[in-house]
């Protein structure tokens, strides 16, 4: 009987150590598993921040086309809100181009560049400027 009652006791002490062992690895499998849901949902916020980021860059983008091809910024639909946005700064308004004269056409013989006064000569007949 004392035998019996030994293997009884050797078949729960191996029972209790398996019992240990999976409940290791159960604990261990359910901490990946957390660390998975919380990369998971990490990785989703990332993406809707970038899409954010992402749909502010192409307002911008075409706020710069509307400005370029001579449309004021206020003719440019603006984005809905995500709830998510940083504030910016305004554009500012941009400045008119300066007005451009055009110059007056010079009398004869008069020349506009000192290479081409040099070049033509003071009427000397050698081509060389005198000093």
């Amino acid at each position: 009987m004392d035998q019996l009652v030994g293997r009884i006791a050797d078949g729960s002490r191996e029972q209790s150590e398996s019992l240990e062992q999976l409940d290791t690895a159960s604990s261990s499998r359910q901490s990946a598993s957390e660390r998975s849901v919380l990369s998971a949902e990490e990785g989703a916020t990332a993406a809707a921040a970038l899409d954010a980021e992402a749909a502010k860059l192409d307002h911008i983008v075409e706020e710069v086309r509307q400005l370029v091809g001579g449309r004021s910024a206020s003719a440019v639909p603006t984005a809905p809100p995500t709830g998510r946005e940083t504030p910016t700064a305004p554009v500012p308004t941009p400045r008119p181009a300066p007005k451009r004269t055009r110059p007056q056409p010079l009398a004869r013989g008069v020349t506009s560049s000192p290479l081409q006064a040099t070049a033509s000569g003071n009427g000397n007949g050698k081509g060389f400027t005198d000093f």
